[in-house]
């Protein structure tokens, strides 16, 4: 659903059929945030051959991107001078509830990336695909992070290849800086060295600008719909029983960092999944790309072992 869908979805759902018919100036926070907090959703299921219609509470992301509509429409009725100020600027976000991901057993990424690329195809549906989740599984990046990688990312190195990662596919698919406002390096697997070479060669790009992985043209980046729907038939193709359990694509790189974390520093792994933290600014103190780099490869086999 594209951020306009869900902000109409917002509008018409939930916003509109409680406040519709009242004045804009009559609005108060108060009765915002208490509405907010009791929102619930209409859930449809059968029992014994019959609808049953319950209520059940929204989660708190949900309540918040709710806030984050109606803020827009009263920071508009601000500027049009409809309203004296917007009594929802300085409300906070409810806190998280989103459920935790789960991860993969080594067995499930094996079966989802056997080393016969043919079959590796086949499960995510086209080769790029496959060398996309692959990337995904073996480097810790964020899909967003993925999206948005350029030919010009790549550090060409005599010992192992990197990527640099700098930039991010926003949600409204705009390209700009990364979650943390950082740049970092990921040093690549072998196995995922040679994926990108091969795929070098059969798309062969024009410029080093051109993303890697592309939709409709070399600047316009894979949707994360797409994505989504290879995603779902390849754990479907591989039969990956995913009762009561949460895999998503993000699971992929908290299954990264959970099997790297015995094997190498916490601070090295903090540097390559983009984590900040205290410990990590003084212990490298603004290292450069080549620092960074070289600091990393110290634990390439521990990186190939997720070949």
């Amino acid at each position: 659903m594209s951020i306009a869908n869900q902000r109409r979805s917002h509008l018409t759902t939930y916003i509109l059929p409680k406040f519709g018919h009242r004045i804009l100036s009559s609005l108060n926070r108060i009765e915002i945030e208490n509405w907010l907090i009791d929102l619930k959703k209409t859930v449809v299921s059968e029992k014994d051959n019959k609808k049953v219609v319950t209520k059940v509470p929204l989660s708190n992301q949900t309540k918040n991107h709710i806030l984050y509509t109606f803020r827009i429409i009263l920071r508009e009725a601000e500027r049009e001078s409809l309203v004296p100020f917007n009594c929802l600027a300085t409300v906070e976000s409810l806190g998280g509830t989103a459920k935790s991901r789960d991860i993969f057993t080594k067995d499930e990424l094996t079966k989802l990336f056997p080393a016969d690329l043919v079959q590796m195809e086949a499960i995510w549906g086209r080769k790029e695909y496959a060398y996309m989740f692959y990337l995904l599984a073996t480097t810790g990046i964020r899909v967003g992070e993925l999206r948005a990688l350029c030919w010009k990312h790549i550090i060409w190195k005599d010992d192992r290849n990197a990527l640099l990662i700098e930039q991010t596919v926003k949600h409204d698919n705009s390209i700009g800086s990364t979650k943390t406002q950082k740049s970092r390096i990921v040093v690549l697997t072998k196995r995922a060295q040679d994926y990108l070479n091969d795929w070098l060669h059969v798309t062969t790009f024009d410029q080093m600008r051109d993303l890697i992985f592309f939709g409709q043209d070399r600047s316009s980046p894979v949707t994360g719909r797409t994505l989504l729907n290879h995603f779902a038939k390849a754990l479907q193709t591989v039969e990956i029983d995913t009762t009561g359990r949460n895999l998503v694509i993000h699971s992929f790189r908290h299954t990264y960092n959970t099997m790297l974390k015995p094997l190498m520093p916490t601070e090295v792994l903090q540097s390559m999944t983009g984590h900040s933290s205290v410990a990590m600014t003084e212990h490298y103190n603004h290292p450069t790309f080549d620092d960074e780099y070289k600091a990393i490869l110290k634990y390439q086999k521990a990186l190939d072992s997720l070949d």
